[in-house]
């Protein structure tokens, strides 16, 4: 199967997909903030169904030039270290070369992280999939107590906020609390999605094909 099919299959039937409860949804699920990873219920139901015509293979071939342009620019990284007789690491290059495609088709962020290791989003992403929750003394508390859900994700959530706050107010700390990479990332995205918004742009990215669909159905 086409992947572009493959993906405009996905929520054809939202009613056979099980409901998974995270500890980071618990508390957020009847919150009128509620995402589609923390909505329950007919409120995830109603979010799957706005945002599932985005997923369509017609709305997914329009960032194929996206893609391709990112291709384009690992092909000719190789090609450098082939001319000057380099030796590289395929793996590194892959995962660069994936995450800058994520940025771009998605976010419509323009990185430069394929040739610049040091990008912050690139080292951001780096840390999230190199964090083991499962060694987390508040997920281990909530396997050990699980009727205490609710209480140990706001726990979590006010732990990270608190450090986002201090490294804000007193930069030296950052080493010392640094900002967990999954909350960075989020207070990173609402900015781009607050300053597309307030711009209006309309860039060809997954961003901008929901900010169209919640626009038309008037998501609260």
């Amino acid at each position: 199967m086409h992947p572009f099919s493959a993906a405009s299959d996905v929520g054809s039937d939202i009613n056979i997909y099980p409901i998974r409860k995270s500890i980071m949804s618990v508390h957020l699920s009847s919150s009128k903030h509620a995402s589609l990873f923390d909505a329950h219920g007919l409120k995830w139901k109603r979010q799957r169904s706005i945002i599932n015509p985005t997923f369509s293979a017609s709305k997914l071939k329009q960032m194929s030039p996206l893609i391709n342009d990112r291709v384009d620019r690992m092909i000719n990284m190789l090609s450098s270290y082939c001319e000057s007789n380099q030796e590289f690491d395929i793996y590194v290059l892959y995962k660069r070369m994936t995450m800058d495609v994520v940025c771009r088709c998605i976010f419509g962020i323009d990185t430069d992280m394929q040739s610049n290791p040091e990008n912050m989003y690139l080292k951001q992403a780096e840390k999230f999939f190199a964090l083991n929750i499962l060694k987390h003394p508040i997920y281990k508390l909530r396997l050990l107590i699980p009727e205490f859900n609710t209480l140990f994700a706001h726990l979590l959530v006010i732990y990270n906020h608190f450090r986002r706050i201090l490294n804000k107010k007193l930069p030296f700390t950052i080493k010392m609390f640094e900002q967990m990479p999954l909350s960075w990332f989020l207070d990173n995205i609402h900015k781009i999605v607050e300053m597309r918004v307030e711009k209006g742009d309309q860039d060809v990215d997954l961003l901008q094909l929901m900010l169209d669909a919640a626009t038309r159905h008037k998501v609260q």
